[in-house]
């Protein structure tokens, strides 16, 4: 569902404060646009606007309550901010003098109690409570004003809700809620209010002897007692009976016995009882109050809000919104305003959509058939008829959807609470569903179609952006994404870098393979930069990067430099890449103390010997041909050196060694110290793993003649025929079928042999290096890197085909469940037949299981052992 123009620009502009810190949230939108658009699956619906009521504490809360409501008032409510029951039980006296209720310490009047009695030009306040409560101090105060006052107090709760229902005079309701939980009182304030009935407070077991008092001089048409007995006992209740006109039908309890929602009683259930019971007292429901119902600081004053405007207060259940749901569901049509009260720590605003939210559940539509089996398999939703909903994704924070042949992305923008997206090496070109997407942190995007990045231009949130080999030549889209820490520019086709002065987070930045590249002077504002890859842009001159001190990884590789003076200063750099160049003197480099690698090779170095000056140079990339005819004499030019390379990697110097990358070598024993030392630890592995080590093992040679990435290219076109096939309308659908099922497994083939290829060109790299070192016993620490990547490989190959037969099975066994069911003799004769493929799979399964053990022990010794040879 994409949204509105005018949405996302209301959108936008609230994502950019990342937080709100107003008093009021305003809703996205009140009512939807109704723009039509072919690709809108879903009618918009009204959403209840939300504002949020809160204060730093609840006395700027109770005062901002106030403000909401009253812009003036003769009267005011006072009660105590450090207890619930006083300022609960004077919300039928708010009502009925039209007053907001403010709190206060009980020491001192608080400030922002007194700057709202003086803006409203308040002329008398009920002090509501004793003078423990309320101290006489704050009472003076209150008259240094100006404004006369009336205390309603006693020495307890329980006196005090009396002395105001006193004061409300003879009504013909009341409600009687327990002292020990501000919800109760909370829930009922509202209908109460409006009735004209007192709110008294009662303990558990026992009626208070001033609570008795006032009863024997009243009679009540009707008298409700909030909660079960739990609660309140039916000892109390029934000390009620004699002060109802009619015994039978005026006393009436209030728990969860009526409610469709619940089965067991909670204050969230009464809360909602209270509600559903007295519909006609309520403002239809066109606005309600949300308070917390676990923090009652800021809750304490909205009842004479609430009351004033004849809404509900709905008790929210922070760990469990389910209550909430059921009740906005059935009134969701009605509901105008959602007022919460209080801030973010009390109730969060993931909470609050979440409610909202759910009565909009949308299911998600894909257009494009791997994007909707990648989102399947990555959410273990393995029946294919079960339709997704945006409520099934809503806590998905990352999603790896890398390498599924996606082309078009429609459906993710849906999946809101996303933190982290990976959607490399796919055919994706159009990024308009991320464009709302605003809490991204994380997108990769490399290896895909991408051009236009104007749908990423407002995802502030991103620190990581990956759009390597794509298709961009514009990145002033990028230019407001300021919170970027690292971004990968490389394989595109970018002319010109614009306005990225601004992206002073930026610490890794590849812009690599961008032919003549311009605009580069803007880099030199991006101080925090520790990484920066600019091989292959086409530059001669490095005059922006002398401030970029920070650099400790720079690639210059493959451009046009001849002049190094920019470098000398960049203090921190560890590796330089000046590969393929017009480079012929070093000797700007010698002072760059931390240097520890660099390649050269491909440039015409005329003094060799300045290598001597690089005291920390660790390895060192130079043509044979730098070095002259006799390789050890020159190599006694760089002899501070330990590792010097030609292009291939491979040593410079003579190679006498004989080459030990084979399983074993006749002939051959090697006794070192190292291997008498690493004996009784090898020993001990062999007692543990049943494996013994043989420096000289080797259990696979990597495949040099690239027959898998012929595999791989034969995979892709294959696939690509099935594709134009499956939409091909004159195949019958039985065939498109059976080429759908090809297709997947033309795709899980190609994952594959894709790892083959990585496992394969990791090994290279380690036979490569076999044949680089000089020393026996660094060969044989990659020796046995060899063994642990292959044993890794083969262990995460029966582990992938251990689920996958276990999937098989549990399909075949309810496919059986299902045919014997209906008990028919062909559907028999079908269990039949499948029970016989059952017991086949669980033999594949015996023997995969068998396999993954013996990698899983191989692995495990080959990564001791490495930790050992390490030492």
């Amino acid at each position: 569902m994409i949204k509105s123009k005018c949405e996302k620009r209301i959108a936008k502009i609230l994502c950019g404060t990342f937080l709100v810190t107003t008093m009021i949230l305003q809703p996205l939108t009140a009512v939807k646009a109704a723009k039509k658009d072919s690709d809108k699956e879903k009618k918009y619906v009204r959403k209840p606007a939300k504002v949020r009521i809160y204060g730093k504490d609840r006395y700027e809360t109770s005062s901002k309550i106030a403000k909401e409501g009253w812009s003036s008032s003769y009267y005011a409510i006072i009660a105590s901010g450090e207890d619930f029951p006083d300022s609960l039980s004077a919300v039928t006296l708010s009502k009925r003098h039209d007053a907001p209720i403010l709190l206060t310490n009980s020491k001192s009047l608080n400030r922002n109690t007194r700057e709202e009695l003086t803006r409203m030009r308040v002329k008398k306040v009920f002090i509501i409570g004793g003078q423990v409560a309320i101290s006489p101090k704050v009472e003076q105060d209150i008259k240094a004003m100006g404004i006369t006052t009336e205390r309603l107090g006693g020495k307890d709760r329980y006196e005090t809700s009396i002395k105001v229902a006193e004061r409300l005079g003879n009504p013909g309701t009341l409600f009687v809620v327990t002292s020990n939980h501000f919800a109760d009182a909370l829930s009922a304030g509202p209908i109460a209010a409006k009735k004209g009935a007192p709110i008294i407070l009662t303990s558990k077991d026992r009626l208070a002897d001033v609570t008795k008092k006032y009863l024997n001089k009243k009679v009540f048409n009707k008298v409700y007692i909030v909660g079960d007995r739990s609660q309140i006992s039916d000892k109390v209740a029934s000390e009620f009976e004699i002060h109802v006109r009619n015994h039978k039908n005026g006393l009436e309890r209030i728990d969860s016995k009526a409610s469709e929602y619940v089965k067991n009683s909670t204050v969230y259930e009464r809360n909602i009882n209270i509600i559903n019971k007295f519909p006609n007292e309520l403002n239809s429901y066109k606005e309600i109050f949300v308070a917390s119902g676990v923090a009652f600081a800021d809750a304490l004053s909205v009842n004479a809000l609430a009351a004033k405007r004849e809404a509900p207060i709905v008790i929210g259940n922070t760990s469990d919104g389910n209550l909430l749901k059921s009740f906005i569901s059935d009134n969701f049509s009605k509901i105008a305003t959602m007022n919460i009260v209080g801030g973010q720590g009390v109730i969060s605003e993931n909470y609050v959509n979440n409610i909202v939210d759910y009565i909009e559940d949308e299911e998600i539509k894909f257009k494009d058939g791997n994007m909707e089996r990648a989102v399947r398999e990555k959410l273990g939703i393995t029946n294919e008829n079960e339709r997704i909903y945006k409520s099934k994704v809503r806590d998905v924070k990352i999603l790896d959807l890398s390498g599924f042949n996606i082309s078009k992305i429609d459906g993710i923008q849906l999946f809101e609470g996303l933190k982290e997206l990976n959607l490399s090496n796919n055919k994706i070109k159009n990024l308009e569903p991320l464009e709302d997407m605003f809490y991204l942190e994380s997108l990769n995007l490399s290896e895909n179609k991408v051009e236009d990045l104007e749908p990423l231009e407002e995802l502030r949130s991103l620190n990581y952006l990956n759009l390597n080999n794509n298709n961009v030549r514009y990145v002033d889209s990028l230019k407001k994404l300021e919170y970027l820490k690292y971004l990968n520019l490389g394989k595109n086709d970018i002319s010109y870098i614009e306005d990225f002065k601004d992206l002073t987070y930026l610490y890794y930045l590849d812009l690599s393979h961008n032919n003549n590249i311009g605009g580069l002077s803007d880099l030199s504002d991006l101080k925090n930069l520790t990484t920066l890859k600019l091989s292959n842009t086409g530059i001669s001159s490095l005059g922006f990067l002398e401030d970029l001190k920070r650099l400790t990884e720079l690639d210059l590789a493959k451009n046009s430099i001849s002049n190094l003076d920019s470098l000398k200063k960049l203090d921190n750099l560890k590796t330089l890449y000046l590969n393929d160049n017009n480079i012929s003197y070093i000797e700007d480099l010698k002072d760059l103390k931390d240097l520890e690698e660099l390649n050269v090779w491909g440039n015409n170095i005329k003094d060799v010997e300045k290598f001597k000056k690089f005291k920390t140079l660790r390895k060192l990339t130079i043509q044979r041909s730098l070095l002259g005819d006799d390789d050890r004499k020159q190599l006694d030019l760089i002899s501070n050196i330990p590792h010097v390379f030609d292009k291939k990697n491979t040593y410079v110097a003579s190679k006498n060694d004989i080459d030990s990358n084979f399983k074993d070598i006749p002939g051959k024993t090697y006794k070192d110290k190292e291997l008498d030392d690493i004996s009784k630890e090898s020993k001990d592995l062999k007692d543990t793993y049943k494996h013994e080590y043989n420096p000289y093992e080797v259990i696979y040679k990597s495949n040099s003649g690239y027959s898998n990435a012929f595999t791989a290219r034969e995979l892709l076109n294959r696939e690509k025929d099935l594709k134009s096939m499956i939409e091909d309308s004159t195949y019958s659908m039985q065939v498109r079928k059976m080429m759908q099922e090809d297709l997947e497994k033309v795709i899980n083939r190609y994952g594959m042999v894709n790892k083959t290829n990585r496992m394969n060109d990791k090994v290279m790299e380690l036979e490569a290096k076999i044949n680089m070192y000089f020393e026996e016993k660094e060969k044989r620490k990659a020796r046995n890197r060899i063994n642990y990547v292959y044993s890794d490989y083969k262990y995460d190959f029966y582990k992938n085909a251990a689920i996958e037969c276990e999937r098989d099975m549990s399909q075949l066994k309810s496919q059986i469940g299902q045919l014997e069911y209906s008990n028919s003799y062909s559907n028999n004769e079908k269990a039949r037949l499948l029970k016989g493929e059952l017991r086949n799979k669980e033999i594949e399964y015996y023997m995969i299981n068998k396999n993954l053990k013996k990698y899983d022990k191989d692995r495990s010794f080959f990564a001791a052992m490495d930790s050992i040879l390490d030492k």
